[in-house]
């Protein structure tokens, strides 16, 4: 009789046991019960019928010989029934001839050229067998991992090794089996048989032991970035042509001690078992290799330049430091800043703002841009403004970095004057002291560059910017908005030319970690006095922390959970917002009186105290500044690592503003503490925006986040909220989901019926995708309106057609939305072969018209509803308006209308293919599609495979190596002796690559892919399925790489 279930969780297959099992659960207990994900069934299913058939072959009776055979005769029946299923429900068989039948109990154990003269040299194979997993710890009775290592070697062809540092002690005793698998690959022609990863973290690496890898012909690779990639990894791969593939992945670095003693654990893998973690192993790898952060290593060349780093970093203790980076290329992160500088000014925009974090090398940013500028300008005459002479000669020479100029530009400070002033680094202070009308001619300088432009409406900077007439103003911050209400925005027309998510400088490793604490509140909120467009009465708010009789108690809340959550209150550097300036002295005051050295510091402090008190902050004199809105933006105070929340703060500028505030990378802050006392709030209040302005996307993905407890958090971060602090959160958010018609209709009603598409996603605060629904409620601006403003509804058919425009959210190239705007004013759709691709793409996706003679007739009969077409103009207006990808021309393909780097629907590309010919676009089941006519393979690749959150089954089969690099997986049938496996290894046809990281939007809609050209060949192993890895003829873009790639980082 089996035991009842034990209360706990699950992921086990429901078979009819358990499933009887679960119907003995009785009314006092639940059990929940969902459907297999698709993507991961495969994997469930079979490693549910691994142990059965142990159980079943290692319970077979008889002789010891007879019961071999007669498992062997199993396995047969097995996999005879197995061929029958793969008839019956496969189009290719997932397997060659001769898979699927076995003679005896036998088992391959070496291939080799036979001996000369009948010598037979033993083969040396490690304790653990090929096909096994195993944890060595050290411990007694067990192979030493030194001697397990060797072992590897001996018969390994090719072995990679990730380690954080290598030590001479450790590489002697594996210096030999290195040497000889070098040897061995030579003599087979493998061009790196040995690669090694390392870097001069802590300075613990030897350069004796560097040199020796490299005299035996491995390549080695050095990270010397401190600040960005401290790698911890301690793991080896040891490929075999075999496949019989093994790794170690654990706590020993290359080390005498790591290898022989302490307690070190080291988990074994084989392919045979652990094909889904060797396969990451392998991504990640490659992904590691292929980044700038890791440098070629050549003794002659690079010795002394290791030494320094390795002395540096043991003289500073591996602490990282601020460094300005002189890069000549641009970092991945960098990229879409001047992408999007690209596509702003073919809009004509030529005053440009980019915000983003201090630390994103946002100086470098518009080094490499006015590079551009200057290849493109008639003349190109600088003028760079900052406010302190030492941002000055920094940027002076990034900028002569950039340009491979080392006597570019001049300084003009207090105590430097220009001779030539052609290329000026000024301070805002000197510019100030001269006659603007006498000495700065208007347009006498083409491209103006303000560092800190959050500055710019301090007098000296207004009258600068209102008297000059460049051809280019580029405005760089990290804070847009000012503390007091005036945003620097009017100087680029209310445009943000690129403006960094917080996700992604965090993911980049730019700013410092953080870990937030969600706090229930002692007061609540629930029934203060609320204005729109100006939330909770402030002096209400003021009332309740400072005079209400739940004030001292809150106060002693705040107190309580910075004893528990920091790890020395009176050592930490902390800024705490207030909502009024008595309520910032009535908590320092009350931290002050525990011992926690405060003061308040608020807009009528005298300027002089007020830096007095950030130094005495600096210092560690104070633990404590409490404030309002001062150090929303401008302070710059690195060595802040606690952040307060003591108001409720709606707004996400204004929250990102703040956290920013503690955000900035230091050597003695490991993270930032967070915490934010949450209290009941007003219906009106909207809890999801801040936490949208921290994780991104949707409020029901922020929703899902919080429910699973903030799993996908970039590297170093933690999010937790109190039980009681999450319903509150939750309850809002559901109520902000559940009344999502109603308040968006509320807020279209506040704005007025003249209110555009654009118009009303920015001042509403949402996006393209929450508005239109590609679910059943069929949503669109149109059904908005009729919510908001009454009128005449749309009718089913109507209402449908206008929720489809869902389906072109994605459309990120002007060639489709050129198409779209001329569709939406009545123009008369262009003649031309190309003309009607695109309009069979856009009949596609807008109206599910699939046969391209059918298109034209569609789209004219859906332009004759006069409401759709304005309000397909607004949509259309809003994407090309809001665009800031970059994308390319590209006619590699005749007339097919494809854009590089732009975004496509499946129906799309098959309809700019011409696929399915009159019969129509086809509708796929998989990734792939052969079109004959032009010869032309399309792979389209998702990258999360997994419907909801990590599956380590599906998750590395596709990904980027290096932004030029692209590893995929082939479907399962494939192989080279296919009509498409022949064709990818021959080259013969056009491979155009499509990728995209989720099958679905927020909205219900399909996802789009991203066009990344035509492909070529770089390699290929393996077969049912292909290992590819194709060769992109121009790179990924950053941020899809970002996603593409496994690697950290």
């Amino acid at each position: 009789m089996q035991r009842p279930l034990a209360d706990g969780v699950y992921d086990h297959l429901l078979d009819d046991a358990l499933a009887a099992l679960v119907g003995g659960v009785g009314p006092e207990r639940e059990a929940t019960i969902a459907d297999l994900e698709p993507g991961r069934t495969p994997a469930v299913i079979a490693a549910h019928l691994k142990p059965l058939v142990e159980r079943v072959l290692a319970s077979v009776q008889g002789e010891p010989a007879e019961r071999q055979l007669r498992r062997v005769e199993i396995l047969n029946r097995l996999l005879a029934t197995l061929a029958e299923a793969a008839r019956e429900h496969c189009t290719e068989p997932p397997f060659g001839e001769g898979e699927l039948r076995v003679e005896g109990p036998r088992h391959l154990r070496l291939v080799r050229t036979r001996p000369a003269l009948g010598a037979a040299p033993p083969v040396v194979l490690p304790e653990t067998p090929l096909a096994e997993s195993a944890l060595l710890v050290n411990a007694s009775g067990e192979p030493s991992l030194a001697s397990e290592l060797s072992r590897e070697l001996a018969t390994a062809d090719r072995v990679e090794l990730l380690c954080a540092f290598v030590k001479w002690s450790g590489l002697r005793v594996l210096l030999e089996a290195l040497e000889a698998v070098v040897a061995r690959g030579k003599e087979r022609g493998v061009a790196a048989p040995v690669r090694v990863l390392t870097t001069t973290y802590i300075g613990a690496s030897e350069v004796r032991a560097l040199e020796a890898l490299a005299e035996i012909g491995a390549e080695v690779r050095i990270s010397y970035d401190d600040r960005r990639t401290r790698l911890h990894a301690k793991a080896w791969f040891f490929h075999r042509e075999s496949g019989s593939h093994t790794a170690y992945i654990g706590s020993s670095n290359l080390s005498r001690a790591a290898l022989h003693e302490g307690l070190e654990w080291n988990v074994r893998l084989s392919w045979r078992d652990s094909a889904p973690l060797l396969s990451k192993f392998r991504a990640a790898f490659e992904s590691y290799w292929g980044a700038d952060e890791f440098e070629p290593y050549e003794p002659g060349r690079d010795r002394e330049r290791v030494a320094r780093a390795l002395a540096a970093q043991r003289a500073s203790g591996g602490d990282r430091g601020p460094a300005l980076r002189l890069d000549l290329a641009p970092h991945p992160h960098q990229e879409p800043m001047l992408e999007a500088l690209r596509v702003e000014r073919e809009h004509g925009h030529w005053k440009n703002l980019v915000v983003a974090p201090t630390g994103t090398g946002k100086t470098l940013v518009a080094a490499f841009d006015y590079r551009e500028l200057r290849a493109k300008l008639p003349r190109a005459r600088l003028l760079f403004v900052a406010h302190r002479e030492r941002i000055l000669t920094q940027s002076r020479d990034a900028f002569a970095a950039v340009l491979r100029d080392p006597g570019f530009g001049e300084l003009l400070t207090s105590e430097h004057e220009v001779a030539r002033g052609e290329h000026v680094f000024a301070t805002i202070q000197s510019l100030s002291r001269r006659t603007f009308a006498e000495d700065l001619p208007p347009e006498h300088y083409d491209v103006v560059i303000v560092d800190e432009f959050h500055h710019a409406e301090a007098p000296t900077y207004e009258r600068l910017l209102e008297h000059v007439r460049p051809r280019v103003l580029l405005g760089l911050t990290a804070t847009p908005e000012r503390f007091d209400g005036k945003d620097v925005r009017r100087w680029f027309d209310g445009r943000t030319a690129y403006e960094m998510r917080l996700w992604e400088a965090l993911e980049q490793g730019l700013l410092a970690p953080f870990q937030y604490f969600g706090v229930k509140d002692s007061v609540d909120l629930d029934d203060v006095a609320w204005t729109r467009g100006w939330g909770y009465d402030r002096g209400e708010l003021a009332r309740r922390y400072v005079v209400a009789g739940g004030a001292e108690a809150r106060a002693r809340l705040v107190l309580q959970e910075v004893e528990r959550r920091v790890a020395d209150p009176r050592r930490m550097r902390a800024l705490g917002f207030c909502v009024s300036v008595e309520h910032a002295r009535f908590m320092a005051e009350r931290f002050a009186a525990k011992g926690i050295a405060s003061e308040a510091v608020v807009g009528e402090t005298p300027t002089e105290d007020r830096e007095a008190a950030v130094r005495r902050l600096e210092s560690g004199e104070l633990q404590t500044l409490f404030t309002v809105d001062l150090f929303n933006e401008g302070v710059d105070i690195p060595t802040v690592d606690t952040v307060l929340f003591l108001r409720p703060t709606e707004s996400a500028t204004v929250f990102l503003q703040q956290l920013g505030r503690g955000l900035r990378l230091h050597r003695e802050k490991p993270c930032l503490t967070v915490l934010d006392f949450i209290g009941n709030a007003r219906r009106e209040f909207r809890f999801d925006r801040r936490f949208r302005a921290i994780l991104g996307g949707t409020t029901r993905q922020v929703e899902r986040q919080i429910e699973a407890g903030f799993p996908y958090l970039p590297p170093g971060c933690a999010m937790q909220l109190d039980p009681r602090a999450m319903q509150v959160v939750l309850e809002n958010i559901r109520r902000s989901i559940g009344s999502g018609q109603r308040w968006l209709a509320q807020e279209l009603s506040a704005l007025g019926p003249e209110a555009t598409v654009d118009e009303f996603l920015r001042e509403a605060g949402v996006e393209a995708v929450e508005l239109y629904s590609g679910g059943a409620v069929g949503r669109s601006f149109s059904s908005l309106r009729h919510a908001a403003f009454g009128g005449a509804p749309l009718n089913e058919a109507t209402r449908d057609r206008h929720a489809r425009l869902a389906r072109i959210l994605h459309v990120n190239d002007p060639l489709r939305l050129g198409f779209l705007a001329d569709l939406a004013a009545g123009k008369p759709l262009p003649e031309g072969e190309r003309e009607e691709r695109l309009a069979a793409m856009a009949a596609a996706a807008l109206l599910d018209v699939r046969r391209p003679a059918e298109a034209r007739a569609a789209l004219e009969a859906a332009r004759a509803d006069s409401r759709y077409r304005e309000e397909l103009g607004q949509l259309v207006e809003h994407l090309d308006d809001s665009r800031r990808d970059g994308v390319l021309d590209w006619r590699e393909l005749g007339p097919a209308p494809l854009q590089l780097h732009a975004r496509y629907r499946q129906d799309e590309i098959l309809a700019a293919l011409r696929a399915g010919g009159a019969e129509g676009v086809p509708r796929l089941q998989g990734g792939v599609y052969f079109e004959p006519a032009s010869g032309t393979d399309v792979l389209l690749v998702t990258l999360r495979k997994s419907e909801r959150g990590f599956s380590p089954t599906t998750m590395y089969r596709d990904y980027a190596i290096s932004p030029s690099l692209f590893h995929w997986e082939s479907q399962n049938s494939a192989h080279a002796s296919t009509a498409a496996g022949a064709r990818y290894v021959a080259g013969t046809s056009n491979v155009l690559l499509f990728v995209r990281e989720v099958q679905e939007q927020a909205n219900g809609v399909a996802e789009a892919y991203t066009f990344l050209g035509r492909v070529i060949l770089e390699s290929w192993q393996g077969e049912r399925p292909m290992q590819i890895v194709w060769r992109l003829a121009h790179p990924m873009p950053g941020p899809l790489y970002t996603h593409a790639t496994v690697a950290a980082g």
